[in-house]
């Protein structure tokens, strides 16, 4: 019996953390893209847009050009500084060259997995907060 729970264990463990870990990539490659912009926005003094793709089936083998980022099945939730909500669609962000951003929140969730990255329309600074589940 402790032979088979062991065993189970064993199975179930490594996938619990790996979707754990794609999640956690997916919010890093995020924030760097975001940060990235941003940063190239101020140094060139030329506006940057950054664009965001929901995880569509028929859409994963198209590539995604530098500064932009594609979900690999998080969903993805745009809510702007006037509180209007984007739901799985493309989003655009703009970074200005004195700094500002398109402000607002972005909530990425897979599974039991939830964060929110705020972009503020000030500074343009991107931070991520965790957010935990119900």
């Amino acid at each position: 019996m402790l032979a088979i729970i062991g065993i189970a264990s064993a199975i179930i463990i490594p996938r619990v953390g790996g979707e754990s870990h794609n999640f956690q990539a997916q919010v890093r490659e995020l924030t760097a893209v975001l940060k990235y912009n941003r940063r190239l926005a101020i140094v060139s003094s030329q506006l940057r847009q950054a664009k965001l793709f929901p995880y569509k089936e028929e859409n994963r083998e198209h590539k995604v050009v530098k500064g932009n980022w594609r979900s690999k099945g998080a969903d993805l939730i745009w809510i702007d500084s006037l509180s209007e909500e984007t739901k799985n669609k493309t989003i655009s962000i703009d970074f200005f060259p004195q700094g500002g951003a398109t402000g607002g929140e972005l909530i990425l969730s897979q599974e039991q997995f939830k964060v929110k990255i705020i972009i503020d329309s000030f500074t343009g600074k991107v931070e991520v907060e965790d957010i935990d589940p119900d």
